[in-house]
């Protein structure tokens, strides 16, 4: 099958998860014999200036805007650019079906030349990109419309059926919003080693968060914790990883003094194997004003790791006692209670990898899209 993805941003560059995940699903289908072509922007890498159309290599020809911020005149050359190389690139690569991602910052543009083209289609939708360019108010849809019937402007009504979802709360959002009717549900996923080392939880406790350490996470409570877990003699050490401001890690670190965890909390903003991370340590701690933390614990779960929580709404399946410890006031109780029963705290971490590996193993997931994209395509085209 002939497939064409279109998304905003693609690795090298690391802006968002979404990214990392159409690369994976790129990669898959290229090894199960697909035939994939890639139209996306050229954030972070050299500008390809000259149009060079090969399967299997990103063509980096579109362009961004911020909308919010860019004036009329700005958004019409962007959205008639996209538009208009869309359709170019469209017509020579010829797809059986396309595959739309994100499109923030490079408008709806390439989506409506898509289907001025009558390609099959299917959106993966992980986020409400939507919202910066759909908006509800009557007249909002009437000019989105107007366009279309403008010389010279791109307009029109988007169709976002099918559409692959992998949030329950952005499933109801779309079919509020904007009529999906026809829709697949999978999760979120990652992709789960084949052998992974067990933890041992003696005979120190090895704590970790792997996150960006910000403001908006409440890292104090896990300090009280922690402190009250030092005064009654319980060994442990707690890592974190990930990006930090300067003035931040500056203000935690006086924190640690006041609480006398200074020698035993420790930041690493150098970026470290994450198997490495993972097998440095027992128990991976969330805390509460964390967001989009599905992957968080998938990750954690799939490197079989005993996960503990603050009370936190996540799409992804929890058990708590089964598979997982979920805090409110008590981390200092269920850190102590892992410390005195080992055989329990590591029957959670095997149910954790379990989990993880039955409903969120990458490779299943994406060759379920594969069966989907199949699927869409043909039905589509007997249309």
């Amino acid at each position: 099958m002939r497939i064409l993805f279109v998304v905003n941003y693609y690795p090298p560059q690391q802006w968002g998860k979404a990214a990392l995940r159409c690369q994976s699903m790129v990669d898959y289908l290229k090894d199960n014999g697909h035939q994939v072509y890639l139209l996306t922007g050229n954030y972070g890498v050299e500008k390809q200036e000259t149009l060079q159309i090969q399967a299997n290599k990103p063509i980096r020809m579109l362009k961004y805007v911020t909308y919010e911020k860019a004036g009329s005149y700005e958004r019409w050359k962007l959205d008639k650019y996209n538009y208009v190389i869309t359709l170019q690139i469209a017509t020579e690569v010829r797809p059986d079906l396309t595959f739309i991602w994100d499109m923030a910052d490079i408008s709806i543009a390439p989506v409506l030349a898509i289907q001025k083209l009558k390609i099959p289609k299917i959106f993966e939708i992980s986020q409400l990109w939507i919202d910066n360019y759909v908006h509800q108010d009557l007249f909002s849809r009437l000019k989105l419309r107007l366009k279309r019937l403008l010389p010279n402007t791109v307009g029109g009504k988007i169709d976002f059926n099918p559409s692959i979802v992998n949030s329950r709360e952005i499933e109801k959002k779309l079919q509020q919003r904007y009529g999906l009717h026809k829709f697949y549900y999978l999760p979120v996923a990652v992709d789960v080693p084949s052998q992974v080392k067990s933890p041992d939880f003696s005979p120190t406790l090895k704590l970790m968060s792997s996150c960006e350490i910000s403001e908006d996470k409440d890292f104090r409570t896990i300090f009280v914790a922690l402190q009250k877990l030092q005064k009654q003699g319980v060994s442990f050490e707690y890592n974190l990883y990930g990006k930090i401001e300067p003035q931040y890690i500056y203000k935690l670190k006086k924190e640690l003094e006041r609480f006398g965890l200074a020698s035993q909390v420790r930041f690493h903003t150098d970026q470290q194997a994450e198997k490495t991370c993972y097998e440095k340590n027992d128990i991976y701690l969330i805390p509460s004003g964390s967001q989009e933390i599905d992957l968080e614990i998938l990750q954690a779960w799939a490197h079989k790791r005993l996960l503990i929580m603050a009370e936190i709404s996540s799409g992804v399946q929890l058990n708590p006692g089964v598979d997982l410890l979920i805090f409110q006031d008590n981390l200092v109780e269920l850190l102590k209670m892992v410390a005195l029963d080992i055989s329990q705290a590591q029957k959670m971490a095997d149910a954790g990898y379990k989990h993880v590996c039955q409903d969120y193993n990458l490779k299943k997931i994406m060759q379920k899209t594969e069966e989907i994209l199949i699927k869409e395509m043909m039905e589509q085209k007997e249309k």
